[in-house]
């Protein structure tokens, strides 16, 4: 009814009462370990150890989301913590369009370009390109249109061209149909219908401009 015990080289051994030493059971204790992981596809894995504790830590390559997890653990059971994260490329949303402007884009991923433009009389004030970071934010700051020509009732016209604004603000260049008016850099340019007299012309405020539909003479 009685145990002993001995060292043999380190190890432990103990023996029931009447067992004979080479017949004596040995009392190793069993070591779990983890799993090897694999690196997640554009990203890194350290892994401190795959004994019970051990930490894996995950990173991501430039341009692509941290992971979810960051980090797992190895459990008792022999089993990490959690499941194999993914990289996911980052996405910088739709970027806003200026006023009076519209901004071109194929795709909104990292290192994606936006391209902007701005309408008929306004001019592009800032960057006409924009990158998507790795930050997940467009570079630079959203550029302007502003208004090149005149503004006219809120609205921006070309005083040179523009049949209501005719070289000044509320100045129309008409005519009544079928003879046609144009409003041109000179002035507002009217041509007569064939058979129409003069009478019929349209005149701004300072001058009046005609074509002879006959023989072709302004």
């Amino acid at each position: 009814g009685t145990t002993g015990s001995a060292s043999t080289g380190g190890t432990l051994v103990k023996r029931d009462a009447g067992l004979p030493l080479d017949v004596a059971r040995l009392d190793v204790p069993t070591v779990v370990t983890c799993p090897t992981l694999v690196p997640p596809l554009h990203g890194d894995l350290r892994v401190t150890s795959l004994n019970v504790g051990g930490l894996a830590k995950y990173t991501c390559s430039d341009g692509y989301r941290n992971p979810e997890p960051e980090s797992r653990e190895c459990q008792a059971d022999g089993q990490w913590t959690g499941t194999d994260p993914m990289c996911k490329l980052v996405d910088c949303g739709t970027p806003p369009e200026p006023d009076h402007g519209s901004v071109e884009v194929v795709t909104t991923t990292f290192q994606s370009s936006a391209n902007y433009s701005c309408d008929r009389n306004y001019r592009l004030v800032g960057d006409k390109e924009r990158t998507c970071l790795a930050q997940g934010t467009w570079s630079e700051s959203l550029p302007s249109c502003q208004c090149a020509q005149e503004m006219c009732d809120g609205v921006c016209v070309d005083l040179r061209t523009d049949n209501l604004h005719c070289g000044a603000c509320r100045t129309p260049c008409l005519a009544v149909s079928p003879s046609k008016a144009e409003c041109t850099p000179t002035g507002c340019l009217v041509t007569l219908a064939t058979g129409l007299s003069l009478e019929n012309v349209v005149v701004d405020s300072q001058n009046a401009y005609w074509t002879d539909s006959h023989n072709g003479q302004a």
